[in-house]
């Protein structure tokens, strides 16, 4: 069950980092020079993109006492507390997402130097989202969503995989172009 926070404003928070997370694999895409890299983001925003028309779609069939606002009965000290750390722990976990505002994006892509660069802000993304997931999923009834919370949590974690991949093959590549450059100077062994 979420608490503190109504399922309507989690779903809002899932939302807007999926959307900074298209927008940041669209302008990473753009950036890349390598054709593997550019494939792996925008696949990567293609699936993005089906997560969040998912969470949209949703949110949308979310019953209204999803949508109102979490009721707090004051005499009631120990669920209040409880509910008010679940809900500080939610803002939190969405507040720590490397994609949390859009005007993060635009920052943190203008900051890339290349491909490394680029992997290494997805891969954070991506652990930043599982984390908020593995969350989401946590405080989900079971009829309320969390299979689907599940599915996008294992999506997110092939997302990781696929990137941690891409970021070997970059640097094995520059680890052999390196250590070619330095047998091919003069003098060399």
């Amino acid at each position: 069950m979420i608490l503190g926070f109504n399922a309507d404003e989690v779903f809002g928070i899932a939302i807007n980092i999926e959307k900074n997370g298209i927008q940041f694999y669209d302008q990473a895409r753009a950036a890349a020079v390598r054709d593997n890299v550019k494939d792996a983001f925008a696949e990567l925003k293609a699936q993005e993109e089906t997560h969040l028309r998912d969470l949209e779609q949703m949110r949308a069939e979310l019953p209204e006492s999803a949508k109102r606002p979490t009721d707090y009965d004051p005499s009631d000290d120990v669920y209040r507390n409880r509910d008010e750390e679940v809900a500080q722990y939610i803002q939190d976990t969405a507040d720590m997402n490397v994609f949390r505002h859009p005007e993060d994006v635009a920052k943190y892509v203008s900051e890339m130097r290349g491909a490394e660069d680029a992997l290494r802000l997805a891969i954070r993304f991506e652990k930043d989202s599982i984390t908020f997931y593995l969350m989401m999923k946590d405080l989900t009834q079971e009829d309320k969503g969390k299979a689907f919370v599940d599915r996008i949590l294992n999506e997110e974690k092939e997302h990781l995989k696929r990137l941690s991949r891409e970021l070997r093959d970059v640097r094995s590549r520059k680890s052999w172009f390196q250590f070619r450059v330095r047998n091919d100077e003069p003098g060399g062994p």
